[in-house]
């Protein structure tokens, strides 16, 4: 979902925001600036600088750091929430089956693959909720086909591909448009939802000994120190710290943070907490599975090319996400902290794949199982 190649980038002149923000974090790693560490506990202060892991207890003045860099962070959930929902929320348009949804504009240049994600589920539920009301989804295979522009709205036509005799069980597909151009298909079955008794086990236990969200810092806070550290030299431009830095309503909490602009090779596994911390209705099933729809495209590209000690914004390298799928368990509630695991088997071919599991950490059950294929190509000179 998110293409990015800095040679690209810099050639084109496209995206002013991102490309700023390529060259201000390779900057900002020149000038050893990245040592600033997150905010949390003293054991997890493992921000890459210079191809080593820095440690809380190595050194007085990454403590000191530290402690300058821990700034409260206090969104205002109220408003945040209320934007992102109207992203979500689909407005028919002329004919059956078709909606547009507003954009909600991250700071990437481009829509986030898990917006367009969560935008046709959104879609192809309102569309089946007509033929029957109170089913869920369990499942969605997402292709990413084109990038789509982070600023305009998208065009959704959903249709009904499948309906069971008991209408019990559907399955829909869903196309997305802006202007002439697709830039997502989504296949989607939805089944009546209920406490139904059946046959149960659970093979893939929550991982245990992590470190609690409290003391892990927000990936907003990271952000906005980076942006703080560069606005003092007048190198930022205002609207990408505006997007970039905003407020988010899904709080991600990465256990093995990473500086992006001077990786080292780490292996391709990533532990992260999330969580919605805006209220949100119980009663309302879909919004929390739209909710995970949506941050589940997040850092799988990036799980991918750890082993390799690049990221989204080295320079040479074509990276995106080329589809996402997503099976829900058991029914997530994303105001409950979510454990979200992370690996990558595998990589060839210029392709890499990574999958994730999705734990309630209130009740240690698989909730949800994600892969997805990722695009990972040295570009040619």
């Amino acid at each position: 979902s998110c293409v990015c190649s800095s040679d690209l980038i810099f050639s084109t002149r496209f995206h002013e925001d991102i490309c700023l923000y390529v060259w201000f974090l390779k900057s900002f790693a020149m000038q050893r600036v990245c040592q600033v560490p997150l905010v949390g506990s003293p054991r997890l202060l493992g921000v890459v600088c210079g191809h080593r892991r820095w440690e809380h207890s190595k050194s007085s003045d990454v403590r000191e750091m530290y402690r300058k860099a821990a700034k409260p962070y206090n969104p205002n959930y109220d408003a945040v929430m209320k934007e992102f929902m109207g992203a979500l929320t689909p407005q028919p348009t002329a004919g059956a089956g078709r909606y547009e949804c507003a954009p909600f504009d991250m700071g990437f240049g481009q829509t986030f693959g898990g917006l367009l994600v969560a935008q046709g589920l959104a879609c192809a539920a309102e569309h089946v909720r007509a033929r029957a009301n109170g089913t869920v989804p369990h499942s969605l295979h997402a292709y990413f086909l084109n990038r789509g522009i982070s600023d305009q709205p998208t065009a959704y036509e959903a249709t009904v591909m499948r309906e069971s005799s008991d209408k019990l069980g559907i399955t829909a597909h869903v196309v997305g448009r802006q202007g002439n151009v697709n830039v997502m298909t989504l296949t989607t079955a939805f089944h009546a939802y209920s406490e139904e008794e059946g046959l149960e086990h659970l093979e893939v236990a929550m991982p245990q000994g992590l470190p609690p969200p409290h003391e892990i810092a927000d990936d907003v806070q990271l952000r906005r120190v980076i942006l703080d550290m560069k606005a003092k030299q007048g190198q930022v431009n205002p609207n990408l710290a505006k997007k970039f830095g905003a407020d988010q309503a899904i709080s991600v909490r990465v256990v093995e943070p990473m500086n992006p602009a001077e990786p080292s090779k780490m292996p391709p596994v990533r532990h992260m907490w999330i969580r919605c911390e805006a209220p949100l209705p119980k009663d309302d099933l879909l919004i929390h599975r739209l909710l995970v729809a949506f941050i589940t495209d997040a850092h799988m590209v990036g799980t991918a090319l750890q082993p390799h000690g690049i990221t989204y914004v080295t320079p040479g390298y074509r990276t995106a996400s080329l589809d996402h799928s997503l099976w829900f368990h058991r029914q997530p509630f994303m105001d409950r902290w979510l454990l979200n695991r992370q690996d990558s088997p595998t990589s060839a071919f210029g392709r890499g794949f990574s999958r994730a599991h999705l734990w309630d950490s209130t009740s240690g059950q698989l909730v949800a199982s994600v892969s997805q294929e990722v695009l990972m190509r040295r570009m040619r000179r």
